[in-house]
């Protein structure tokens, strides 16, 4: 059996449509509300993109995660339009909160190999 961490809000209209049944659970991105090496993968779309803190969230789900198992999120690739308006609102946007990172930088991938670090290995973009 395959445990699987899915950080999307996407909730019953994908588990209907997959025909499986789902133990949904809200929790802190900061504080998961799960062991240690508990899953086989972690599903995160977009959500982490505007966490506040993203070093939190990605060692968040990075902790939850088994040896050996997998990651997987979305960002907006910079030469595509959603990237591409990430970067023109970034130069143009008032620069955000201390100790808060701009959205924006996901779409950098030197920015996202560094945020995961040397624990993540097989990074594809």
């Amino acid at each position: 059996m395959i445990s699987l961490l899915n950080c999307s809000n996407a909730r019953g209209e994908n588990a209907q449509l997959a025909n499986v049944e789902i133990d949904w659970r809200e929790g802190d991105a900061e504080q998961l509300p799960f062991d240690d090496v508990t899953f086989d993968v972690v599903l995160q779309p977009v959500g982490h993109m505007f966490a506040p803190r993203p070093d939190a969230v990605l060692g968040e789900m990075l902790r939850v995660l088994k040896p050996g198992a997998r990651f997987a999120f979305s960002t907006w690739p910079p030469e595509l339009f959603v990237g591409r308006t990430f970067g023109l609102v970034a130069r143009y946007a008032p620069p955000p909160p201390p100790g808060v990172a701009p959205p924006p930088l996901w779409v950098i991938r030197n920015v996202v190999r560094e945020r995961l670090g040397k624990p993540v290995t097989d990074i594809v973009f």
